[in-house]
């Protein structure tokens, strides 16, 4: 959010393309930001409603701890709480939380690993 507090002290409009955070709505903090995509929470309801419309049985969430991840998270697991749904088994969280450098180290050792075949013959 740098940027957008920029923007506010030089009075200059922002229009952000993929800002999500709902930090962002505070107008007397940020009176000249714009978004054209929709906030985490909105997000998350569309992907719980596709998840109910689809009959999800099993659903993990993988995310960074950060205001995208965190946003998502949270949201849809308040949504599940709210609708009665099985709280998450403990043991299926991560023991560990990742640093920026250790997710991006992760990423790029599996992708290292990755073998592509062509299956569509």
């Amino acid at each position: 959010m740098p940027i957008a507090t920029v923007a506010a002290v030089q009075q200059v409009p922002q229009n952000s393309f993929s800002a999500t955070s709902p930090a962002l709505l505070n107008k007397d903090a940020y009176p000249f930001f714009l978004r054209t995509a929709p906030l985490d929470s909105i997000q998350a309801r569309a992907f719980w409603n596709w998840i109910l419309h689809v009959d999800v049985t099993l659903m993990s969430c993988v995310y960074t701890v950060e205001g995208y991840g965190q946003g998502l998270h949270d949201t849809l697991t308040d949504l599940a709480r709210r609708s009665g749904q099985q709280e998450p088994s403990p043991s299926l969280h991560a023991m560990h939380e990742f640093d920026k450098e250790e997710a991006g180290d992760a990423v790029t050792s599996r992708h290292d690993r990755l073998t592509l075949r062509d299956v569509s013959s």
